[in-house]
């Protein structure tokens, strides 16, 4: 399944039920070439959101969901 393997996972996305009821867990991979969001359900984990982009050194990411999409709203290199 789409997002399971190699992954750079800060927020592993675990299993949040059955995606019929509009309900899914979520995780975020961060690698040197970019930020993922995943949404993990029965038989459903795709990619929401994909930023690619150099990263390096320490970096803070924040996403935010607003109306169930995610959103890439800062990144500090530092």
């Amino acid at each position: 399944m789409p997002g399971t393997h190699q992954h750079n996972y800060v927020i592993t996305p675990t299993w949040g039920g059955l995606a019929a009821t509009g309900i899914a867990d979520m995780g975020v991979a961060v690698g040197t070439n970019g930020v993922a969001v995943f949404e993990h359900a029965d038989n459903y984990m795709p990619a929401m959101l994909l930023w690619q982009g150099t990263i390096s050194g320490w970096t803070h990411v924040a996403i935010v969901y607003n109306n169930r999409t995610p959103s890439l709203i800062s990144m500090a290199i530092s």
